[in-house]
């Protein structure tokens, strides 16, 4: 079953609303591409732009580096997923009622970041 919001996101419902979502998109994840491989799994909150991100590196130790308006919660899990067919099953799909989802690649370091658009 998909959450709904009721309330306007901020951190404390980060910290408990959307991890479990997120664990709800890479049980989907999982369930579509098979466990390739074992990536890490980062969780990101834009509160200018009230856009959540979240992605995985291929390298364990490697941090994701974004501009100062987004912080990194202390969240993280390692799943096994796919890498590009992660973000084809995922991208334009309406996985939840109050957002959508899109995806970017960057090869140079080969993350790749899910943002979870809120629907006006």
């Amino acid at each position: 079953m998909l959450l709904s919001l009721d309330q306007p996101a901020d951190g404390a419902m980060i910290e408990t609303i959307y991890w479990d979502f997120c664990q709800q998109i890479a049980t989907l994840a999982i369930s579509k591409v098979g466990q390739h491989r074992q990536l890490q799994f980062r969780l990101f909150y834009d509160a200018m732009s009230q856009t959540l991100k979240f992605g995985y590196l291929a390298g364990a130790s490697a941090q994701i580096g974004w501009n100062g308006t987004i912080c990194q919660l202390p969240m993280g899990a390692w799943l096994p997923v796919g890498e590009i067919a992660f973000t084809h099953i995922l991208c334009g799909q309406d996985l939840h009622p109050d957002f959508t989802v899109e995806t970017n690649w960057t090869s140079q370091d080969g993350l790749v970041s899910l943002l979870l658009l809120r629907k006006l």
